[in-house]
């Protein structure tokens, strides 16, 4: 779905409410099960377009749990960084319109 991602934190922090409204990407949102060695786990994607065909999401969320709020989605979970660490991450997703075709 066309979306709205607002990042929550950074640092495994939260971010302030103005702060966190500066993080917004709009963006095509997926959501689905990626398996690789050993169990499957969730995983959330921010592609830049509906069709898009590279490798490089906008963002993405690993380990993502989804919970449904009043006006939007709510993901939680963990971001891969260049370092090797994994902070916690929290998005919150609100359906927008998408571009015109």
């Amino acid at each position: 779905m066309w979306c709205t991602v607002y990042r929550l934190m950074q640092n495994n922090k939260l971010l302030p409410v103005d702060a966190a409204k500066a993080t917004a990407m709009q963006g095509w949102l997926i959501y689905r099960t990626k398996s690789e060695i050993g169990a499957p786990f969730q995983h959330a994607l921010l592609l830049p377009e509906r069709e898009a065909k590279g490798p490089d999401p906008l963002l993405l969320l690993h380990h993502a749990h989804l919970t449904l709020c009043d006006g939007g989605l709510r993901l939680r979970g963990f971001e891969w960084v260049a370092t090797g660490s994994a902070p916690h991450q929290q998005w919150w997703v609100v359906p927008t319109p998408g571009p015109a075709r």
